[in-house]
């Protein structure tokens, strides 16, 4: 179809770009590789519903990944032969970033995870909650208020014991 050609005609023109920028040596044909590529991803996707869109999702996050100008590993490892053209039909996003963004992530998720966890020097610590599971007093709460209520109408509290994680709301 013509998106097939579309999709092969960009892989051709990535995979050349890519070899430019990272200055490396194919150890396969960039057409050969990009024709491979290209019957790989209709190969996986030709048989799920919505096809046409898992396809062409695929086919942009490896496009995009092959031309990040800051994910030279990426378009090494394809243009080096490290990665088959099998492989990345099932390779996710992450699977596909360079090692700086897969840090950076991560330190993101750290960071949020860390936001997001209540301290202890809070203030919000308690002990008029009763853990159902662990019978302990040591609870965090916290008045949750969806941003649509006024005057606090349909909040509520949510409580979470210190001692055994449980969570629950009063």
């Amino acid at each position: 179809t013509g998106a097939r050609l579309k999709v092969l005609e960009k892989l051709q023109d990535a995979l050349k770009e890519a070899s430019l920028r990272c200055g490396s040596v194919e150890a396969v044909s960039v057409e050969d590789f990009a024709g491979q590529l290209e019957e790989e991803l209709h190969r996986k996707f030709a048989v799920m519903e919505q096809a046409e869109k898992l396809y062409m999702n695929q086919s942009r996050t490896i496009l995009f990944n092959l031309k990040d100008p800051k994910n030279r590993t990426f378009a090494s490892k394809l243009l080096a032969g490290e990665l088959s053209p099998s492989q990345l039909p099932s390779m996710t996003s992450e699977d596909m970033a360079s090692d700086q963004k897969n840090q950076s992530r991560a330190e993101q998720r750290l960071q949020a995870l860390q936001e997001s966890a209540i301290k202890e020097d809070s203030g919000q610590i308690t002990d008029i909650y009763t853990c159902e599971q662990c019978k302990g007093k040591k609870c965090s709460f916290v008045v949750v208020t969806p941003t649509a209520c006024v005057n606090g109408e349909h909040s509520w509290t949510s409580v979470t014991c210190l001692s055994c994680g449980h969570r629950w709301k009063a």
